[in-house]
Formats: C-alpha cells, sequence, structure tokens
C-alpha cells in the first residue's frame, strides 16, 4: 500500500484515512493560523481572581480551543499524527510565540514519539514559561532526549506541577 500512495503522490498515512477528518483538521489549523495576531503582544496583568496567573486575551482562548479540537479529530483518526505535514503545520502554531499560551494545547499535540523529530525545535520554546510545563510534557512523551540542561532549571519553579513534570523528564532521561 505504502507503493501505491508512493506512486499516487501521496503520504502513506493518508491512505485509508477519513478524508473529512483530514480536511477538518486543515481547516482548524487555517483558523488557529488566522487568530494569532500580526505583531506581538505582552502578556496581560495579573489577577488575583486568577491565583496571581495573567489574564488571557480573547485570541488565546479561541487558539488553545482550535486545539483541543484537532486533539478530538485525531482521536477519531490516529494515524493522521503521524502525517509529515500536519506535524509541520502544528509546530509552525506551537512555535509562535505571538499565539502566547493558546499555543499549549498545540505544544501538548506533539507529546508523542512520532514528533520526536521536533524535540529540539520545541525546546527552543523553553524560555517562554507560558509554554515551558507542557513543552517539557511533550518533551517526555515525545522520548526526546538531550534536554537535561534545558529541563533542570524548571525543578524550581513555583509551579508545582511543572517542578513533577520537570522531575519525571530527568528521572526518565537518566534512566530511572
Amino acid at each position: 500500500m505504502a507503493a501505491l500512495a508512493a506512486d499516487l503522490g501521496v503520504s502513506h498515512t493518508s491512505v485509508g484515512v477519513n478524508s473529512g477528518v483530514r480536511s477538518a483538521i486543515d481547516d482548524a489549523l487555517a483558523r488557529a493560523q488566522a487568530l494569532i495576531p500580526t505583531t506581538q503582544l505582552p502578556y496581560l496583568p495579573t489577577t488575583p481572581e486568577l491565583r496571581g496567573a495573567p489574564e488571557w486575551y480573547p485570541f488565546e482562548h479561541q487558539v488553545w480551543k482550535v486545539g483541543e479540537d484537532i486533539r478530538q479529530q485525531f482521536r477519531r483518526e490516529p494515524r493522521l499524527r503521524k502525517d509529515a505535514a500536519l506535524q509541520l503545520q502544528i509546530m509552525h502554531v506551537a512555535c509562535n510565540r505571538r499565539a502566547l499560551r493558546g499555543r499549549q494545547s498545540f505544544v501538548l499535540l506533539l507529546g508523542y514519539r512520532g514528533a520526536s523529530a521536533h524535540g529540539e525545535e520545541l525546546a527552543s520554546q523553553l524560555d517562554d514559561h507560558g509554554v515551558a510545563g507542557q513543552i517539557i510534557h511533550a518533551l517526555y512523551f515525545m522520548r526526546a532526549r538531550g534536554f537535561t540542561a534545558r529541563v533542570w532549571p524548571f525543578l524550581e519553579d513555583e509551579k508545582a506541577w511543572i517542578r513533577k513534570e520537570a522531575r519525571r523528564y530527568l528521572a526518565w532521561e537518566a534512566g530511572g
């Protein structure tokens, strides 16, 4: 089947895949790109209602929701997660700093072994605290090795869940 797919010029992962699901994911990715501002906006101020966390812009909520919608589509058609073209489009959103925290759900979409080739590019975003915990989580599930030095500082993060993700990644990296 892979040879036939190559002869037809289509990705081997798209053979036998529900084209409606693929189309829905493509549409969702286009929506996410359209929602991202053209200029970098600062994080909003913190609020007591959010326990000191910054508020979110409306577009951040919308982009995050699109990523969650894509996750639901992947549940319907898991083979699409291996599609290299889709992975690149997801990476484009996940690494677009103008999407601020809206990209968290896109980072999490890459948290599986089939996306480990994107570990380096994803790890380059660890300096953005709005997505750092999700990146560490994704690196662990990717089984992407070699990021100990970049993850180590998060052992002392103020957020317990990020410290836990860092410990888990580092324990796995150390062979434990």
